[in-house]
């Protein structure tokens, strides 16, 4: 066997790094799913997979949930369930923002920043967001004269 080169152990020993850099657990806030899931809402998972149910609504879970979140609101209140909370927010927005609407929001908020303009790519009709920076930017200035 050949002794490696030490071009060949420089590339080893840059995988070793990468490796151990890539099993390192940082932590950030940057989205709910770089981090994994609690245990207890696993358990609840679990517990919850056993047997069948009927879905889309008609199912116990979405039944008890809706009973909890029309007891906070006092009122009558529906609930549904998505993967994300891109999901969640392009549904929310969805509701109240018509076709013809535009949303304004900070150029460092959650949904410019982060959301990559899903609520556009999920409702072709609804208008491009707009940061309030940006939208100011776009106005054209008047003249003093």
């Amino acid at each position: 066997m050949d002794t490696p080169s030490k071009k060949e152990l420089a590339v080893v020993r840059g995988i070793a790094k990468v490796s151990r850099f890539m099993n390192k657990r940082l932590r950030h806030f940057a989205s709910d799913n770089n981090a994994g899931i609690y245990p207890e809402v696993l358990t609840a998972m679990r517990e919850a997979n056993e047997g069948h149910v009927t879905g889309y609504g008609d199912d116990e879970f979405t039944l008890e949930a809706q009973q909890a979140i029309s007891d906070v609101f006092e009122k009558e209140c529906a609930v549904f369930f998505v993967s994300n909370g891109t999901a969640a927010n392009c549904l929310a927005l969805s509701v109240v923002v018509r076709s013809y609407h535009g949303v304004i929001v900070h150029e460092h908020s959650h949904i410019e920043t982060d959301e990559c303009n899903a609520l556009v790519i999920s409702y072709r009709e609804r208008k491009q967001l707009w940061s309030v920076e940006r939208w100011a930017r776009s106005i054209p200035a008047k003249s003093s004269g």
